[in-house]
């Protein structure tokens, strides 16, 4: 009696379990896809979050990967494949704000041509200009960067499609970019705020690399070319 007894409840309890499965699974299944859903959307952030890098002074850097592109344009500089390790270039131009913030906490170099125009409020967003290499080396040390090399910032510029302009082949167009402007100084109409072009940024997210004011790398200058030299190159010794 005893055995027949637990026979029938072990047969129900089956019978009970059998019908639980499909609830159980749909359960199960909704939170596998709920966690890898939340899993997709962390790897996706914490992407997001290396791609962008804050600088000491601030200023938003992008994430240039790795790469092999093409270099120079046949003309001035002969066309040469080169590989450029991942490095990180400001987003933006360094802004008179954070120039001034960088001349008030180090007095390491004389104020720029112009600085009494740069000081206004009008003038915060608009790229610093008047600044030689060594005040532009200067900075860099201070927010805890270096300046580019030509390379690299050839390859932030161009891509790895050897495009023409940042934004690719097409003509330059006031959306794009800031030139052939006619204006009684630079902080006075010449100069568009830094980020105004986001038509004309390159393929890497960074913005006004042609037009608005020009830009120093780290290289020497020089006529001649290292053909050879195609991995990181650094340029000449002197210029």
């Amino acid at each position: 009696g005893n055995l027949a007894a637990a026979v029938v409840d072990a047969v129900r309890r089956l019978e009970t379990v059998t019908r639980r499965p499909r609830r159980v699974a749909l359960i199960a299944s909704a939170f596998v896809i709920v966690a890898l859903a939340t899993a997709a959307w962390f790897f996706f952030s914490n992407d997001r979050q290396k791609a962008v890098a804050t600088g000491k002074d601030g200023a938003p850097a992008q994430l240039v990967p790795a790469a092999t592109f093409t270099m120079g344009d046949g003309e001035e500089s002969p066309l040469r494949t080169v590989y450029v390790d991942a490095f990180y270039l400001d987003r933006f131009e360094v802004t008179t704000a954070r120039f001034a913030e960088f001349l008030a906490a180090t007095g390491a170099v004389s104020p720029p041509e112009g600085w009494d125009d740069a000081k206004s409020a009008a003038a915060r967003e608009l790229p610093v200009v008047g600044v030689d290499w060594r005040e532009a080396d200067a900075y860099c040390r201070w927010a805890g960067k270096r300046l580019p090399t030509e390379s690299e910032w050839e390859r932030a510029a161009r891509g790895t499609e050897a495009r023409t302009y940042p934004w690719g082949n097409e003509p330059p167009s006031p959306d794009r970019a800031r030139f052939a402007t006619s204006a009684s100084g630079p902080y006075q109409g010449g100069l568009a705020p830094v980020g105004s072009h986001l038509a004309g940024q390159s393929s890497e997210g960074v913005q006004d690399l042609a037009g608005n004011a020009s830009e120093w790398v780290a290289d020497w200058y020089s006529e001649s070319f290292a053909t050879g030299d195609v991995r990181n190159p650094k340029g000449p010794e002197s210029g």
